[in-house]
């Protein structure tokens, strides 16, 4: 049997690559596994894959309809009758672009919002979508005949050309969007799979709510790249981490996870400010501010690097110098959960990493402050704890979100005495968010696949 896999970007192959995942799919019987790639990425896959048996990587020709699929995605993406979509829609009308550009849009992508509410208008959407370009995935599949196409996306411009040719070869496919935001904020579900695979119950219940996708075709099975916090050995002494990221062992840190200048521009100005709030306070005496910045966008460079109480913690693999052009390997993989692990309280600006933390109970801070500047609401960074995903956590109770200066102050403050505020949340973030915390994710997923591969 073949299984055909999108690994468009990191994320995806930390999920589906360092995991144990492939382990899983193979056990099962002679199952060939077709990994589609980007063509700068092929490479690097080779080498990190050479020598496992039934394993090809090939890259997709993701080039070939680039401008129609941006601008497809872009009125696909309008049509998604979600929260998320409405605060973009207005971040867009509040913007720098001149007035009557910014109006004649915002009726534009509002109209695409309002018919986004109806089904018929969806539907819509994905029968024209139906007769669009895919000639150029058509040699990948038949080149392969794969069994099964699994698109780790559904939204990403490889995942739909591989999709529709799938359909076109009646292939069956499997689908998963890529994480826990997916469908509320990018992902229009243009090409609707025969099984759908989910992070959690939230997400199943946006697959029906916005993808249309009926109640018995959704199967939740947690998120993969997740397993990884339940390996204990992954976990250095305290002591040892400490002294890697360059703090001394008797000290402490707590941990500010960069969301990037692309989407958080007062990022730098937040980061000096609470550097300097530790400085003055005789409660951080002993505790430096660890910077995590993000691997896909800009950061604090500078500034960072020249604070004497703040430390720069970053490890990945850079493949290419550009947005996604990054890797996570398991030394970096290592890296970043000890970081979170060892922390006394994780601070973050609208991140994944939320999760992550309340996996091990660590006091979160979301970032909704620009700096000692007063934004409107829509160009705030405070929007970003309004949206369809992101509301239902911090409703949990298991994170704070400091909206000001002082709200900065005192949430650190009532952390750093008790890191067993809020625990109560953090552990309903935990049943909410994450849903399976087995650290059996990959298998799940590996197991769908192959009962689905010999059916």
């Amino acid at each position: 049997k073949t299984v055909m896999i999108t690994i468009p970007s990191a994320p995806l192959s930390l999920g589906f690559l360092r995991t144990n995942f492939l382990e899983h799919l193979q056990a099962g019987g002679d199952v060939r596994v077709i990994l589609i790639v980007p063509p700068f990425k092929e490479e690097y896959y080779k080498k990190e894959l050479e020598g496992r048996t039934n394993i090809v990587i090939e890259s997709a020709p993701i080039h070939r309809y680039k401008h129609f699929e941006t601008l497809a995605q872009r009125i696909l993406r309008q049509s998604i009758p979600s929260v998320t979509i409405r605060n973009r829609q207005m971040h867009a009308l509040y913007g720098p672009k001149p007035f009557l550009r910014k109006v004649f849009i915002f009726m534009g992508t509002r109209t695409l919002w309002l018919f986004g509410h109806v089904r018929v208008w969806r539907e819509f959407l994905r029968f024209l979508y139906s007769f669009s370009p895919h000639a150029a995935y058509i040699p990948i599949i038949d080149r392969y005949k794969p069994d099964l196409v699994f698109a780790t996306t559904l939204f990403d411009r490889m995942d739909l050309g591989l999709m529709k040719a799938a359909r076109k070869r009646k292939i069956p496919i499997v689908g998963m969007p890529k994480s826990w935001d997916s469908i509320s904020s990018k992902c229009f579900t243009v090409v609707k799979p025969d099984v759908c695979l989910v992070q959690n119950p939230v997400v199943s219940k946006e697959a029906i709510l916005y993808a249309d996708m009926p109640k018995d075709r959704i199967m939740i099975v947690g998120i993969p790249q997740f397993d990884f916090y339940f390996e204990e050995s992954i976990i250095d002494s305290r002591d040892k981490f400490l002294t890697t990221i360059g703090v001394n062992p008797t000290h402490r840190y707590v941990l500010f996870a960069g969301g990037g200048l692309d989407l958080y521009p007062d990022e730098c100005e937040v980061l000096m400010m609470l550097s300097n709030l530790m400085k003055r306070d005789p409660l951080y005496k002993d505790v430096h501010l660890v910077y995590r910045p993000h691997p896909n966008n800009g950061w604090c460079k500078d500034g960072a690097e020249h604070a004497e109480n703040v430390v720069v913690a970053s490890s990945y693999k850079k493949i290419q110098d550009t947005a996604g052009g990054w890797e996570f390997e398991s030394g970096d993989i290592k890296y970043l959960l000890n970081s979170v692990y060892h922390a006394e309280v994780v601070l973050h600006a609208m991140s994944t990493i939320a999760l992550e933390a309340a996996l091990y109970d660590r006091p979160i801070i979301g970032l909704g402050l620009d700096g000692t500047s007063q934004k409107p609401f829509y160009l705030s960074v405070e929007r970003f704890y309004h949206t369809s995903h992101y509301s239902p956590m911090v409703q949990t109770g298991g994170m704070r979100v400091s909206r000001s200066v002082d709200d900065l102050e005192q949430n650190m403050r009532a952390y750093m005495n008790d890191s067993k505020l809020d625990q109560e949340g953090r552990a309903r973030i935990v049943q909410e968010e994450v849903y399976y915390a087995d650290g059996d994710t990959a298998k799940r997923i590996a197991s769908i696949l192959l009962k689905r591969l010999t059916t």
